[in-house]
């Protein structure tokens, strides 16, 4: 069914479905590891004791090198069993790498077990996989409609079951005024004539919107691939990468991650290189110069159950939380906190990802201390399309276009509440604002929010001297970094230049369902709702409610209650040191109440050493 909606007192009319979301805005997300995280339990040896096969071990007092030794466990772990790392600090000077399929690095606990990098400068703390990238390409011929699970290539030969690929395009959609179509190109560093930058892609980066997918069956002239087309795809320059090679089921749990660098650039914390069915579990990150946590051509990986937190600048590309970065697919980031980071998560150029129930506080803007970070970026580079971001609880959620175009982003059931605590040292301490609580640029057409919560009663009209704030923002922005304050805007146009208007495209496909607005003197408010679209799903991927959420309120956040509209998620739990309620849901406890608290009574101690 289509109907009017009505937005601001302006008449708005947007094409719509009566159901919740319309079929062609979701797919069936089934994240992470295949059959789930199976972290080996065989230790092939414990680094203080023995490294079989060497005369070498680690020592663990911080001050001796452990590289070598580190390493070695590395290259001599066989395949499925775990290289154990017993409380202590382990000094590296070079980053250790992980290239064999089935090795886990386990650790004592976060608080006991510390690796601290001290090599060069650019240098990866821990590195999982290879970096080797694609070793030929096919022409992708046939297939090309969102669902797919067979295509049809020009030959298959050196395509065999069990490979990894990317399937990419290079289609260069007109920015037409139906609103069906999407323009498939970035600008920005390197290459502003209509293609994906070298940031995102391969064949000097003319790839912008593809995915990874392995090989179940072949034919002569057919692929079998899984996970399926995420989104339509159209008969233009397509290509079928065939990745050199992929590391499977390797992991890293139980341990903090800390660098010795000074400066920004340096170098990032944990990177996975075409790695599959992998992880991280329980790690805490602290201190990064550039990212913490890089996913890159990966394919149904995770990141869980962790503490990220604080860098070394907050420059652009330095300080990043995590970032699913190069075709990553299918991955699930869940259950982490997040703190004092430029972007906490940020997706460049990946698709069928899920983001679910992360925490996110004190983060920084770039060089601003006025005003928050970009807690979830959904677009940071081309074409990142088909993610969802559901149960997460932070300041703001984007989509820029620096680096090219987004489509199809799913919210539910978040709360961003466009304000925060910034607890950071060197910027301004106290309550900032983070401007916006949703912010979806030029180029980022079908984004669909779902019981969402927006703002929060403390948002004010005098914030930074602003004159006026506003539930919702079309016009192209005049404040900092095109940055109004608003609820939400949409279709601004984009600091690097590639238009001087707005897209209204951007307007005319945006869904919105259920998503409860507040600011302070305006009054809580439904926007959009459907008249029979009250029984919203409690999730996108989860057939019911999960083991470690523990006796926390399910869903957490329900616009649609009386009362208690929005509940703690157990990585807010973990920050505020809240007890499990056990059978009794958690009701009624003011967030901002707890935030304010935490802020001034109960900074976060990180442990000895760091």
């Amino acid at each position: 069914m289509w109907r009017t909606l009505w937005i601001c007192a302006a008449l708005v009319t947007m094409s719509v479905e009566a159901a919740i979301l319309p079929a062609d805005r979701i797919i069936p997300w089934d994240p992470g590891p295949r059959g789930g995280i199976t972290s080996p339990t065989t230790i092939f040896c414990n680094v203080t004791n023995s490294i079989p096969g060497t005369n070498i071990v680690c020592v663990g007092n911080g001050t001796t090198d452990d590289y070598r030794a580190m390493q070695a466990a590395a290259n001599l772990c066989p395949s499925n069993q775990v290289i154990y790392l017993p409380p202590g600090t382990y000094k590296l000077t070079n980053t250790v790498t992980v290239t064999k399929s089935g090795v886990v690095v386990r650790g004592a606990g976060t608080n006991l077990t510390f690796t601290k990098y001290y090599g060069p400068t650019g240098g990866d703390g821990w590195s999982f996989g290879n970096n080797s990238g694609t070793i030929g390409d096919v022409n992708w011929t046939g297939g090309f409609t969102k669902g797919t699970t067979t295509i049809t290539v020009s030959s298959t030969n050196g395509y065999p079951v069990g490979a990894i690929v990317v399937v990419a395009t290079t289609n260069n959609i007109a920015n037409g005024s139906d609103p069906n179509t999407w323009p498939l190109f970035a600008v920005g560093n390197t290459n502003n004539s209509g293609y994906a930058d070298v940031y995102t892609g391969y064949k000097s980066g003319r790839y912008s919107l593809g995915h990874l997918a392995r090989i179940t069956n072949a034919t002569s002239t057919t692929l079998s691939i899984d996970p399926p087309l995420p989104t339509d795809y159209t008969n233009g320059q397509n290509l079928v990468f065939k990745m050199s090679t992929f590391t499977e089921r390797v992991g890293i749990e139980n341990l903090t991650i800390i660098d010795s660098a000074t400066n920004a650039y340096a170098g990032n914390h944990l990177v996975f290189y075409e790695c599959a069915n992998s992880w991280f579990s329980n790690i805490f990150s602290v201190k990064v110069s550039a990212t913490h946590v890089r996913f890159s051509k990966c394919l149904w990986c995770a990141g869980i159950d962790s503490w990220i937190d604080d860098g070394l600048a907050f420059t652009a590309n330095a300080s990043y939380g995590l970032e699913l970065y190069l075709y990553s697919t299918a991955c699930l980031i869940q259950n982490n906190v997040f703190q004092r980071c430029l972007n906490a998560v940020q997706l460049v150029t990946a698709s069928q990802n899920v983001i679910a129930y992360n925490f996110t506080t004190n983060n920084v803007g770039p060089n601003d201390s006025r005003r928050m970070s970009f807690d979830f970026a959904a677009n940071h580079g081309a074409h990142p399309c088909m993610n969802l971001f559901e149960g997460n609880k932070g300041d703001k959620t984007f989509a820029d276009a620096i680096h090219g175009t987004g489509s199809h982003f799913v919210y539910l059931r978040n709360w961003f509440r466009a304000w925060g605590s910034n607890n950071t040292p060197g910027y301004s301490t106290g309550f900032v604002y983070a401007v916006v609580a949703a912010d979806w640029a030029w180029g980022n057409r079908f984004v669909s929010a779902v019981g969402n919560i927006l703002g929060t009663t403390n948002i004010n009209t005098n914030t930074f001297g602003w004159a006026s704030f506003d539930y919702m923002h079309t016009n192209p922005p005049t404040g900092p970094d095109f940055q109004d304050p608003a609820i939400y805007q949409v279709g601004y146009f984009n600091s690097a230049g590639i238009s001087s208007s707005k897209d209204t495209n951007v307007l005319y496909t945006l869904l919105l369902y259920n998503n409860l607005v507040s600011y302070t003197n305006g009054p809580y408010q439904i926007l959009n709702t459907e008249s029979n679209a009250t029984a919203m799903p409690d999730s996108y991927y989860l057939t019911n409610k999960p083991a470690w959420f523990g006796g926390w309120q399910w869903p957490p956040m329900d616009p649609l209650r009386s009362t208690n509209r929005i509940g703690i998620i157990p990585a807010e739990a973990r920050y505020f040191a809240l007890a499990d309620p056990g059978a009794a849901a958690s009701n009624g406890i003011d967030d901002d109440w707890l935030r304010t608290l935490k802020l001034f009574f109960f900074p976060v101690i990180l442990p000895p050493g760091i």
